[in-house]
Order: C-alpha cells, then sequence, then structure tokens
C-alpha cells in the first residue's frame, strides 16, 4: 500500500480550526474560481501532501498517530489518518488534530456547510463514538456528533462504515489561512485508520 506518514511537524501558529480537503493535485495550490474550496486526493504524489498532524493542540491525546494518501484500500486516493485512543479510552474528549494551510487566504463569504465523508472500521475498536469539531477564524466554533447508528456500510472494500458529515460554518465575511479538523474520540478504543473523502466548503 502506498501510504506516506508524516509525522505533524508545526511551524507556524495561526488562530484557526476546521477540516478541509485538498483543492488540488499540486499540494497546496490555490482553489480554482468557483464556489466553494473542494481538496482531491486522486493522483497526488508523495511529495505533495498537504494535511498534517497539528500535535501542538492535540487534546488529551496519547496514542501514536499518522497522516498520508492511501491509494489501495479504496482503490482511488484518500485521505488517511492512523489513530490508536486505547490510552485514552476512559475520556469523554480525546481530540488529535489535522490541520491544512492554504496558500492564499480563503474568503468564508457566503460559505455556509463544511462537509466531507468519513470512513472507519469496527474491526478496529469495541466501544465508543466520533464526533467531529470545527472552529473559523474568528474563534466560532461548531461541534457536530455521530452516533454509530448514523453510518451505513460503504458497499466498498473491507468492513468500512461511512457517513456523510455536514458541518455548519457560522457566518462570516472574514478570510482564513488555515483549517484544523478535531476527530474526536468519545470514550472509544478505537486503534486503526479512518478515511475521509469528499471535503469541501460549500
Amino acid at each position: 500500500m502506498k501510504l506516506v506518514k508524516v509525522i505533524g511537524v508545526i511551524t507556524a501558529v495561526l488562530l484557526v480550526a476546521v477540516f478541509s480537503f485538498s483543492c488540488a493535485s499540486s499540494g497546496g495550490a490555490a482553489a480554482e474560481p468557483v464556489e466553494g474550496y473542494r481538496w482531491s486526493f486522486v493522483d497526488v504524489g508523495d511529495s505533495d501532501i498537504t494535511w498534517y498532524l497539528n500535535t501542538e493542540d492535540f487534546w488529551e491525546y496519547r496514542g501514536e498517530s499518522s497522516i498520508g494518501i492511501d491509494e489501495e484500500t479504496f482503490g482511488r486516493g484518500m485521505l488517511r489518518v492512523d489513530l490508536d485512543f486505547t490510552r485514552d479510552s476512559g475520556n469523554w474528549w480525546s481530540e488529535p488534530k489535522i490541520r491544512f494551510d492554504f496558500e492564499e487566504p480563503f474568503d468564508l463569504t457566503g460559505i455556509t456547510r463544511f462537509n466531507f465523508d468519513f470512513y472507519y472500521s469496527p474491526e478496529y475498536y469495541s466501544t465508543g463514538s466520533f464526533k467531529f469539531k470545527l472552529v473559523n477564524l474568528d474563534g466560532t466554533r461548531t461541534v457536530n456528533e455521530f452516533e454509530l447508528e448514523s453510518f451505513r456500510p460503504s458497499g466498498e472494500e473491507g468492513d468500512f462504515m461511512v457517513a456523510n458529515i455536514s458541518m455548519r460554518v457560522p457566518r462570516s465575511t472574514r478570510s482564513i489561512g488555515s483549517v484544523v479538523l478535531g476527530i474526536v474520540g468519545a470514550v472509544t478504543n478505537y486503534n486503526g485508520p479512518v478515511f475521509f473523502d469528499n471535503i469541501r466548503f460549500e
């Protein structure tokens, strides 16, 4: 499997947190002049990974973690994050984070939703659930909690479940320089990969 691991090293501190998808195959390239902002992991080279682990802002998370592009598990490029919540399985809020830095500031005017598909496998846990945290540059926050019943079989390779996550983006006319997504483990012992696809601002 072609998997590039990036152990997060963060050199810039920007006040923002949200989750997003890579806008082009060339890492960090500016988005095309279309509505919203969308990322693609198809035909992304090893040197083009633009998402990284925001380790400086992990909260109550002590497990190993890695991030990369996986082109084999589902037969197409997807963002893969390997997580291990076993040491934090008693915590209601254990939060590793991933981050993307825009090459040019992204204008939030007219943006109302942040959407993505989230894949996980029941094979890798026996208890708990996931939540997601989205924080905008102006400090407003959105937290979404999804019960496991809202996930459905992916219909693709393996025993993976998928949910189409849609998070509200508070209306703003500001521009942001980065996005960070909090992947919150809620009393879970999940230990394995999760995948993200179709990530976009709309």
